[in-house]
């Protein structure tokens, strides 16, 4: 007769002991450090814009291009190293998300900055800026057809004529000297960007209508303000 065995003495299965490869190790580190940084980036953008430096909103906003640029990069980055996704998975998320960004390149004739570090594109179907400006001295010539702008015998403040191919001379025997409500430089007098005079207005039912325009070419300047003189 065969001895009774005591169930508890049946022998246990080991448990598994497969290793962790480097590469999982890697590709748990990458995508910890991609969406964490992704976060980080999304979590400080109300604190970035609320933040009032002393030269303006140029520095808040080139960060901001900067995480935007980073976080993009990020993001194709994982996917194809650390997503551990089929290669048919990959493809279906990159190859449109290449073809967004390169026919958005392909779009773009120049990539310039406004003043405050934001950038901004001219893209290939809009008109270049030597076409604005031929279509805006055409505009100036049809609406004075007898105004000479080569040879214009007195000085005028009419709007028509301004920005036409003439350089008037201008006396500034009858302007005085800076005030402290002037700008005669960038920056203003001080050149700390502190407007001294009264207070101006930021907010507005509706925008003001523009009472004079010139279409110009490429370049970067600001403008000098003394009394009822304005150069740029």
């Amino acid at each position: 007769m065969a001895a009774a065995t005591d169930s508890n003495d049946s022998p246990v299965a080991p448990a598994s002991t497969t290793p962790v490869s480097l590469w999982s190790r890697i590709c748990r580190w990458g995508t910890w450090g991609t969406f964490g940084t992704i976060a980080l980036f999304a979590i400080s953008q109300p604190f970035l814009w609320k933040w009032e430096p002393s030269l303006g909103p140029a520095l808040p906003l080139m960060i901001a291009n900067s995480m935007l640029i980073v976080g993009v990069l990020l993001l194709l980055i994982w996917v194809v190293l650390f997503s551990r996704w089929r290669r048919i998975n990959k493809a279906v998320i990159l190859i449109p998300a290449l073809g967004l960004i390169g026919g958005f390149i392909a779009s773009v004739r120049s990539v310039d900055m406004s003043g405050d570090v934001g950038l901004t594109f001219e893209y290939k179907w809009q008109p270049t800026q030597e076409e604005r400006i031929a279509a805006h001295k055409a505009k100036l010539g049809a609406a004075a057809p007898n105004a000479n702008p080569e040879s214009p015998t007195t000085e005028t403040s009419d709007p028509v004529l301004v920005g036409t191919n003439y350089s008037p001379s201008i006396d500034t025997s009858r302007h005085s000297p800076a005030t402290p409500e002037d700008s005669p430089a960038y920056r203003g007098a001080n050149r700390d960007g502190i407007v001294i005079g009264p207070p101006i207005r930021t907010a507005w039912d509706s925008a003001p209508k523009p009472l004079w325009e010139q279409p110009v070419g490429g370049g970067y300047a600001s403008m000098a303000v003394v009394a009822d003189l304005l150069v740029t």
